[in-house]
């Protein structure tokens, strides 16, 4: 969405790292360097910074309208990563497209530890912004 924000209109991001260039002074550092590379070597550098969403967001750029998840009991990626992506891409956009941030106080990764109701809460949430900014007659706004 960075790269080529203009194809699409709605993006959902799930419990993503988000910020590559900071994972390995993360509680989970020592697996992302296993995984992701290090800050510490200059090509490996290069490719965490290719990866890093959150140093490709541009001031005044039109991003699509974005859902953002975390989880505070998530062990691999830390809610504060999605959070300053979140609060970049806020900054940044043009105004016209929501940036959301939902977070799950009692979840982890990706929501994969949630009780089917959680579950279902998710989904709902994701499918009601999706057709909201898809213009679907039935999700749209009521004034």
């Amino acid at each position: 969405m960075t790269d080529r924000p203009d194809l699409y209109q709605v993006v959902i991001l799930n419990s993503l790292a988000l910020n590559m260039l900071r994972c390995e002074i993360q509680p989970n550092g020592k697996n992302s360097i296993k995984e992701f590379g290090t800050v510490e070597i200059k090509e490996e550098f290069e490719a965490l910074f290719e990866m890093d969403s959150f140093h490709h967001v541009e001031k005044g750029i039109k991003y699509p309208a974005t859902l953002v998840t975390g989880g505070m009991k998530d062990g691999r990626v830390v809610v504060w990563d999605p959070a300053k992506f979140v609060a970049k891409l806020q900054a940044c956009n043009i105004p016209e497209n929501p940036t959301l941030f939902a977070v799950k106080f009692d979840e982890g990764h990706g929501g994969m530890d949630a009780d089917k109701n959680g579950r279902i809460e998710r989904y709902a949430n994701v499918f009601s912004f999706t057709l909201w900014q898809m213009g679907h007659s039935d999700y749209q706004l009521k004034e």
